[in-house]
């Protein structure tokens, strides 16, 4: 009667395997949908790198053509610069403003301050503004010089009041402007907040008077007391694709600041929000590479935190499934249990046959062979009967096996096993020891000349062809023969002997 202990632990070992195949299947299905995500999202993290590229590439561009514009018509031509800045604006409208800086001494402040309001902006007067503390308006300190905006485009009524703004009055917008002077080239500011309130930066760049006369200056060209500027809000960089990416931590910052220094912050994003289960179970994707412009160098941070959203819709039907398949292995094997005692004297006779006989011809192999060979020979000596071992080999058996492959040689190995059997009683031992070697056990053999009957018979079965794969096949055997008691008398012995005379055989038969 089956132990009810045993039958418990079989029950809880054949739920603990069912328990593995479910959460390898579910790893599986989870790997396969988070390896497609990771890959989603290098692309649009890649796509958005190249976008931004471009972006800043094409500020650096358009600055650099507006200040030779503006270095070209002449500063007081408003309606030309006005209109090349109107064209720009609609061909690239990720362009807040193109604006124009002044420097003015301040012997001059007050003239160039009457000249602005009569012929610009009647309101127009030299102010500051505090971006980094209170954010208000105030009067400019007295100072020797000042760099107020004098020229914006487009120009809505809430812009007017930028008009007059002194960019020195700031000291990261002079910083970036001093720098751009000095490298005679375009230099974006630090991010920060305009007066507008939107999340944006400045792009500097000198005008250059272009002249000849060296004279004036060393060199063929010398830069005026006026600067272009682009004023380029963060969110416009993106273009349309934030509304494709609201699931996405986003970070574009300045890479001279760290990355978590909100000085430097461009534009910021949280991404979508996952709970403490999510973020401990699911990973969470990173991409982080600065863009490639000297000018504008500004660093893009990606990451998104996945969760069960990622998860495919298939991939609970895949659990139902293969949970219900599992149950039925697990009915039927609780069946299979209760047959066990009856299978249990077949799968040990199973057993019994796989350990004595040759896995590829069913032939009793070396391990029977000595045990019927040490039977017989007791028998033999009680009865005072003879006994003969035949060692045999087939002739040439390595260059076929070679030639036509080992699928051949295995089926021309059982050929000639069942050729041999053919040729013998049934109550005699015909064994495969190895390879292409048998062994034949010949009990109560009456005469030697009964021996010699058997060889002739063993090789005229091998005359014939054989037919492998439709392959015409021609080998031969060699035989070797040792008698108890006539030659040696111990099951060892026996088997040296017959396996001296059979290449005894061989090497006569190739002569």
């Amino acid at each position: 009667m089956v132990n009810r202990k045993q039958l418990h632990s079989l029950y809880l070992m054949v739920f603990i395997v069912w328990l593995l195949l479910i959460s390898i299947v579910v790893a599986l299905l989870v790997k396969s949908d988070i390896d497609t995500q990771r890959d989603y999202f290098n692309v649009q993290a890649r796509n958005l790198y190249y976008l931004l590229n471009e972006q800043v590439k094409v500020n650096e561009t358009v600055v650099e053509g507006y200040a030779a514009t503006v270095s070209a018509v002449g500063f007081r031509d408003w309606k030309e610069i006005r209109e090349y800045a109107q064209q720009m604006k609609h061909r690239y409208p990720h362009i807040f403003m193109f604006e124009i800086v002044e420097k003015v001494l301040k012997k001059d402040k007050d003239k160039f301050e009457d000249f602005f309001r009569k012929n610009v902006f009647k309101s127009f007067e030299i102010r500051a503004f505090h971006y980094d503390t209170d954010r208000q308006w105030k009067d400019v300190q007295n100072k020797e010089i000042y760099m107020p905006i004098v020229f914006m485009e487009p120009f809505p009524p809430e812009s007017k009041k930028v008009l007059g703004l002194d960019i020195s009055s700031n000291r990261f917008l002079l910083s970036s402007l001093q720098h751009a002077i000095e490298l005679h080239s375009s230099v974006a500011t630090r991010p920060f907040n305009l007066v507008e309130g939107d999340r944006g930066y400045l792009l500097y760049k000198p005008i250059i008077k272009y002249t000849d006369n060296k004279a004036e200056h060393d060199h063929s060209h010398h830069v005026e007391n006026r600067y272009a500027l682009l004023v380029i809000l963060a969110k416009s960089l993106f273009k349309n694709k934030l509304e494709m990416m609201a699931d996405y931590g986003i970070r574009l910052y300045h890479s001279e600041f760290a990355d978590d220094d909100s000085q430097g912050v461009l534009y910021q994003q949280a991404g979508a929000k996952v709970s403490a289960l999510e973020a401990l179970l699911f990973p969470r994707l990173v991409y982080e590479k600065k863009l490639n412009n000297d000018s504008q160098p500004f660093v893009l941070h990606l990451s998104r935190q996945l969760g069960w959203s990622v998860l495919s819709v298939w991939l609970l039907l895949s659990i139902l499934i293969v949970g219900v398949i599992s149950f039925f292995v697990m009915i039927h094997y609780a069946r299979i249990y209760h047959q066990l005692k009856l299978m249990r004297q077949q799968e040990t006779e199973n057993l019994f046959y796989l350990a004595n006989h040759d896995g590829l011809t069913g032939l009793a192999n070396r391990n029977l062979l000595l045990d019927r060979l040490r039977h017989a020979l007791k028998q033999a000596e009680r009865s005072g009967a003879r006994l003969a071992v035949l060692f045999m080999d087939l002739n040439d058996f390595k260059s076929i096996n070679d030639k036509y492959g080992h699928d051949a040689g295995d089926q021309l190995l059982q050929s000639a096993s069942e050729r041999m059997l053919a040729c013998i009683r049934i109550g005699d031992t015909l064994s495969r020891r190895s390879g292409d070697e048998f062994v034949l056990v010949l009990e109560n053999i009456q005469s030697k000349e009964k021996i010699d009957a058997v060889v002739k018979k063993i090789k005229a079965a091998f005359d014939n062809d054989f037919f492998i794969n439709d392959t015409q096949i021609k080998v031969g055997i060699s035989v070797g023969v040792a008698i108890y008691p006539d030659d040696v008398k111990t099951e060892y012995d026996l088997l040296e002997l017959a396996d001296e005379r059979m290449y005894q055989d061989k090497k006569s038969a190739s002569k």
